[in-house]
C-alpha cells in the first residue's frame, strides 16, 4: 500500500533588477580630507565592508569601518580612490530582486521522487502546472491549497497552511492548582528557498 505524499510546486518569476540608491551623510562635508561616510539602502554595512577589505586587501592607505547603527561606512582612503570606492559600494548596495511563487500544496499516492517524476511533478513550472491540472481532473491528485508568496532573491520563504491544534507542552502538580502549559502546532507547513534561474 503507497503513502500518501504531500509535494509542493514553485513557479518563479524574477522582478527587474533595480540598481543602488545610497547618499552621503549630511555630517560629511565636515569631514577630514581622505575620509568619506557613505549610507548604505540594502545591505548591511558589515557586510559590504568585510567585501572591500578582501578586495583591497594589502592596502595599508585605506581603511573601512563598518557603522552598524546608521548601515553606514566610515573610509579612509587617499583622495583619488574615493571616488572609484564609492561607485563600487553602490554597485554592492544592490536590491535584491523579487521574486514571485506560485505555490501548490498537493496530495498524491506517491512512494518517492522517482514516482513523483513519472506521474509529471518535476520539471519546468509551466509543464507541471498544466501536469497538475490534468492530473487533478483524471483524479490522480488532490489539491489542497493555491497559494501566492513574494519574497526576494536568495531568502527563505515559510508558508503554513492547514489545521492548527494545540499541544500539550508540560503540566505542574503541586501547590497552585495544577497548570498546564500548552503550545500549537501546523499540520501543514514547508520551507522554500527563492532564487533566481541561472540561464
Amino acid at each position: 500500500m503507497m503513502n500518501a505524499m504531500r509535494l509542493l510546486t514553485f513557479a518563479c518569476s524574477t522582478a527587474l533588477f533595480v540598481s543602488a540608491s545610497f547618499g552621503q551623510d549630511e555630517a560629511a562635508a565636515a569631514l577630514p580630507e581622505g575620509f568619506q561616510i557613505i549610507k548604505l539602502e540594502h545591505v548591511p554595512a558589515a557586510d559590504v565592508a568585510a567585501s572591500l577589505a578582501q578586495l583591497m586587501h594589502g592596502s595599508d592607505n585605506l581603511k573601512i569601518v563598518p557603522q552598524t547603527l546608521s548601515n553606514s561606512l566610515l573610509i579612509v582612503a587617499p583622495d583619488q580612490d574615493l571616488g572609484p570606492l564609492r561607485d563600487l559600494v553602490g554597485l554592492l548596495d544592490s536590491k535584491p530582486a523579487a521574486i514571485d511563487l506560485d505555490v501548490t500544496i498537493l496530495q498524491a499516492a506517491a512512494t518517492d521522487d522517482a514516482e513523483a517524476q513519472a506521474i509529471g511533478l518535476s520539471g519546468d513550472s509551466e509543464v507541471v502546472m498544466k501536469n497538475i491540472a490534468a492530473l487533478e481532473k483524471a483524479g490522480t491528485v488532490q489539491v489542497l491549497e493555491r497559494l501566492h508568496l513574494t519574497t526576494l532573491d536568495n531568502q527563505l520563504a515559510k508558508l503554513e497552511v492547514g489545521k492548527t491544534e494545540a499541544v500539550a507542552r508540560g503540566r505542574t502538580f503541586g501547590g497552585p492548582p495544577t497548570r498546564e502549559g500548552y503550545g500549537a502546532r501546523n499540520l501543514s507547513s514547508a520551507t522554500a528557498f527563492a532564487g533566481r534561474s541561472r540561464r
